[in-house]
């Protein structure tokens, strides 16, 4: 009886990893906008195409589309003064795309730009919800000839996810919902990135405050 029951278990999980393995080839193919073929294995050839079902872990970094506004804050000036010059102006999750009408692409040309301004007016070029819009903040000199906008923002993001499919093509798909900012809960507009190979090591249990 044990023995009937181990050969049922594995005959079992034989039949779905073949399940699983034809599921992934037909997702691939839906993507690919190809019709769809009967399959019994987990590999087949498709149009000299080789599809492997993924699974492992992959790390993620990945480029905002701008400079992403998180928040503002207060400066004290070098009058003394607290003065908090962005607020009301932008606006958590806004993009920053150009300082003074120059484009800029990450937060180091950001830094860069806040580092030559003066005491006049700036024009910040963002999009916000899809549309670009000029936007004028006065900076607060808050040490003698160097200002500040007041502005947290972001860039980038990094983390883990998990290859979908695999080709011989050296072509992958790691299928999955959009990435929300940890700070704002917006969902982010990314330009570009990259993935690394990774392994997860270690779980640290979360704790809820």
């Amino acid at each position: 009886m044990l023995k009937k029951q181990k050969y049922v278990t594995a005959v079992f999980c034989l039949f779905l990893s073949f399940f699983f393995a034809a599921m992934g080839i037909l997702q691939y193919q839906m993507i690919r906008g190809k019709k769809p073929v009967s399959t019994d294995a987990g590999i087949e050839a498709m149009n000299n195409d080789t599809v492997l079902v993924g699974g492992m872990p992959i790390g993620i970094y990945m480029e905002t589309d701008g400079v992403m506004v998180l928040n503002t804050e207060q400066i004290a000036g070098a009058d003394g003064k607290e003065h908090e010059p962005a607020k009301g102006i932008v606006k958590a999750g806004d993009y920053i795309m150009a300082v003074d009408h120059c484009e800029i692409t990450g937060k180091k040309e950001l830094l860069e730009a806040v580092g030559n301004l003066t005491g006049t007016f700036v024009v910040l070029t963002v999009r916000r919800n899809g549309e670009t819009i000029d936007l004028k903040i006065k900076p607060v000199e808050y040490e003698t000839g160097e200002y500040r906008l007041g502005i947290w923002v972001r860039d980038n993001v990094q983390g883990l996810g998990t290859v979908t499919f695999l080709t011989d093509q050296s072509r992958f798909g790691a299928l999955g919902h959009g990435i929300h900012d940890v700070d704002t809960s917006v969902l982010m507009s990314i330009a570009e990135g990259n993935v690394y190979r990774t392994s997860i090591r270690d779980i640290t249990k979360g704790h809820s405050s």
